[in-house]
């Protein structure tokens, strides 16, 4: 199979970051993403949503799990709200080292589908729009950083 490289989108209208992890992460790599990640997650506001694609991630080496819980906790700390995260049944070492890194930084809901994910945001942000961002907090979804 041909694995693209690692992608970061943003969508501002729906206040949504994109990451497509793909490939084995070496310490550089995952140094190079995460920095795109920061420099395109400015251009959202608080209570943006994350959908992260690690169904094609292959794990890298601990100094890369290292940056990549850092820039986890970063994106906590921007006020991340929720987050659904993609993941396939043949990858459950990536499943299992985003869920113990991103513990500190938020919650992720799981989803099998980019698809899958979208419905899941968008159905949250439906039923949140009358309360926004704070009853967003209230609920509990994202876990920000103290």
């Amino acid at each position: 199979m041909d694995i693209k490289p690692s992608e970061v989108r943003v969508n501002p209208a729906k206040n949504r970051l994109y990451l497509f992890l793909r490939g084995f992460w070496s310490e550089e790599m995952a140094a190079a993403v995460s920095a795109r990640v920061k420099r395109e997650a400015k251009a959202l506001k608080p209570g943006f949503s994350i959908i992260n694609d690690i169904s094609q991630l292959k794990i890298g080496p601990p100094e890369a799990a290292a940056i990549v819980k850092e820039c986890q906790e970063w994106l906590g700390a921007q006020g991340a709200g929720r987050v659904v995260r993609v993941v396939s049944a043949d990858n459950p070492l990536a499943k299992m080292q985003f869920k113990r890194t991103s513990q500190e930084a938020y919650d992720a809901s799981v989803a099998t589908t980019v698809r899958e994910a979208e419905q899941i945001l968008d159905q949250l942000s439906h039923a949140l729009s009358a309360g926004g961002y704070r009853m967003q907090k209230a609920l509990g979804f994202g876990r920000h950083l103290r």
